[in-house]
């Protein structure tokens, strides 16, 4: 067993290194402001006063429209340009702007420079209605020289069809972008929206902050709130200025359908692995062995051959497409529902297993709820809601609920039922309540496994919010145990 471990904990480290290895490098963050809310916030002082301090305080680019953009508006505002001392030119395209005729009387559309991004959005994104339809607008966006940002929701899968299909031709020149409507912000507040905005970078790896101006605002409380993002970010270790020109620092990788599977496989064995490592302990305990030392071994080769699986994930899907959140990690439901269906089977087909009939109906029923709770349009309750919120700003990174109040506490309990049951009448046949504890415990590995398969997502976020679960779990385990108080516990 000791042999074990020692070769799953340097397995761990090998595919922890490995997979910081495959980690694109962190981008800076670009705030972009929009030019037409610009023009209207800054007031008596005038656009380009305006942009210039928005630059000083860190804003990267200014956004127009695609009509803005056709004819070259932003050659005659000040501030805006691809110099140094000036934010960079940004357009916002818009489904509407990819068919129909090109406005009478215009000509070609400017061309990008390299270091310039088209904000794929939407209409939600930007609801004036000012985008004149344009077949010239496809063109724009298929040239290699911009960048695409794919605003969240359109990286998700709700972009305009085709704008998915051109970021998906180039995945090299695709960034996740992030917008907040103001009528949204003003709902939200200032410290909930820098907040959601921190959020953003940090956990999802979105790089262009598309920030519309509060009109409700003065100038200067507008700058004001720029100013508090900026900090913000930094204090989180991030840096503001300008993104990299497209097509640095993004990779794609061959024998993607082979590696899909592969990963797939991954997410549904490394959680059943767990299960069975954890029966094996139990089946293989000596009344003379510390129990709390035989426990903790247990749920520390469950947790690494979780963690392994998770890292194994990562290793296997480092594409481009997969970190900027253009692609997803398929069959995320069927990876949560089929261990708990082998680990169910394995139960069953134990010794001494008692209950057949309920035991199914409550794989059913956690099933369901499993795959409910894995879905991202699911509304929580205000109470968790706050609770979320608590925790996040306590720690930074939110570790996931099914892990540290479910997942670790039930897989402790089952451990030390199981032990103290073994030590007690010898018995191995892990078929009573040890049984069920630590096959409902289960959602702990596969929760660990699921954090990692949110490709988007850093690394070194999945891996503290895995930290965060497992300690937070441990003390739940605790504080369970007391109550249960299986025999030799603390032994």
């Amino acid at each position: 067993m000791l042999r074990r471990s020692l070769l799953l904990s340097a397995a761990v480290l090998g595919s922890l290194g490995r997979a910081f290895w495959t980690e694109p490098p962190r981008s800076p963050i670009e705030i972009c402001v929009d030019i037409e809310d610009s023009a209207a916030a800054a007031g008596r002082e005038g656009p380009g006063p305006f942009l210039s301090r928005c630059r000083e305080l860190g804003a990267g680019s200014a956004a127009m429209s695609w009509k803005d953009w056709r004819n070259s508006r932003w050659e005659r505002v000040p501030g805006i340009g691809f110099g140094q001392d000036s934010l960079a030119p940004a357009v916002v395209l818009r489904e509407e702007d990819l068919s129909g005729p090109a406005p009478p009387g215009t000509g070609a559309a400017p061309s990008a420079e390299p270091g310039t991004w088209i904000l794929a959005a939407t209409t939600q994104t930007r609801p004036s209605g000012q985008a004149v339809p344009d077949a010239d607008a496809l063109a724009a966006l298929s040239r290699g020289t911009a960048g695409i940002a794919l605003v969240e929701r359109s990286a998700s899968g709700r972009a305009p069809d085709r704008l998915k299909e051109e970021a998906a031709r180039s995945p090299e020149r695709v960034v996740r972008a992030h917008a907040i409507e103001p009528r949204e912000a003003a709902r939200l507040g200032d410290e909930a929206e820098i907040a959601r905005w921190v959020r953003a970078a940090v956990e999802r790896r979105c790089a262009l902050f598309y920030l519309r101006w509060d009109p409700a605002k003065s100038p200067d409380d507008n700058l004001l709130h720029l100013s508090r993002l900026v900090s913000a970010l930094r204090s989180r270790g991030l840096s503001v200025g300008r993104l990299p020109p497209a097509g640095d620092s993004r990779r794609s990788y061959p024998f993607r359908n082979a590696r899909l599977v592969l990963a797939f496989l991954v997410s549904v064995l490394a959680p059943w692995a767990a299960f069975l490592a954890v029966r094996d302990r139990i089946r293989s305990y000596r009344e003379t062995d510390p129990r709390a030392a035989a426990a903790a071994a247990a749920w520390g080769e469950a947790l690494l051959l979780s963690l392994l699986g998770g890292l194994l994930v990562r290793i296997l899907l480092p594409d481009s497409d997969f970190t900027n959140g253009l692609s997803l990690f398929r069959g995320v439901k069927a990876a949560i529902l089929l261990p708990f269906l082998l680990s169910g089977w394995a139960l069953v087909r134990g010794p001494g297993f008692r209950g057949g009939a309920v035991f199914w109906t409550a794989v059913a029923a956690f099933a369901a709820a499993a795959l409910y709770r894995s879905g991202n349009t699911m509304s929580a309750p205000p109470f968790e809601l706050a609770f979320r919120s608590w925790l996040e700003a306590a720690l930074g990174v939110r570790p996931r609920f099914k892990e540290f109040l479910i997942g670790h506490p039930l897989l402790i309990a089952g451990i030390f039922l199981g032990l103290a049951r073994a030590g007690a009448d010898g018995k191995r046949s892990f078929g009573g309540r040890e049984g069920w504890a630590v096959w409902l415990g289960g959602i702990g590995p596969v929760s660990i496994v699921n954090t990692f398969c949110h490709l988007h997502a850093p690394l070194a976020v999945s891996l503290v919010r895995t930290f965060h679960g497992a300690w937070l779990g441990a003390a739940a385990g605790a504080a369970l145990l007391l109550v249960l108080r299986p025999k030799g516990a603390g032994r």
